[in-house]
């Protein structure tokens, strides 16, 4: 399958010769996703196996802005009800290496998200630090299109990118 074939929730794609753009749109203020993260998840191991495309540009579909940090009502979601003891950082460190392991392993992520919030929590701090690692490795070109403000999570993917292309006309994509 082609990467551009894909369906993805939150992700638009284009294809014009070997550049692949993906659309994002989160309106108003274009807040980074749990499903966002997936959806790079699986175009990111997809555009890596299709030779048809040698650059991916990230765009926003929502005007003025390109991507701002993960969304806290989401995030907050999660987390809420879920209460959260106080441990050492050595003790967080050393967690969170097993359950990046773990969460690699074939029907792991589904195995996530039925454990409930925090899964979904795990699973989505693991996609992203995947991602932003394939992204980095890859020999396709990744390249931020910034047409707005992008903070935290939007930050974080955009200096993932090999270049980054910024302006505040509508134009820029």
């Amino acid at each position: 399958m082609r990467a551009r074939d894909l369906t993805l929730e939150t992700l638009r794609l284009e294809q014009h010769g070997r550049v692949l753009t993906a659309f994002y749109a989160n309106p108003p203020l274009n807040f980074v996703t749990t499903v966002l993260a997936r959806d790079l998840d699986l175009l990111s191991r997809a555009v890596d196996r299709d030779t048809t495309v040698g650059a991916v540009v990230l765009a926003s579909d929502v005007e003025g802005r390109f991507m701002t940090h993960a969304d806290a009502t989401e995030l907050g979601d999660l987390m809420t009800g879920s209460p959260l003891p106080e441990v050492p950082v050595p003790v967080v460190l050393a967690f969170w290496t097993v359950i990046n392991r773990l969460l690699g392993l074939p029907g792991a992520a589904a195995l996530a998200q039925r454990l409930g919030p925090i899964g979904i929590g795990l699973l989505y701090g693991h996609r992203w630090q995947k991602t932003i690692l394939r992204m980095n490795r890859s020999a396709v070109v990744y390249i931020a299109a910034i047409s707005g403000p992008t903070l935290g999570g939007g930050q974080e993917l955009a200096l993932a990118c090999d270049l980054r292309y910024a302006a505040d006309d509508p134009r820029v994509v």
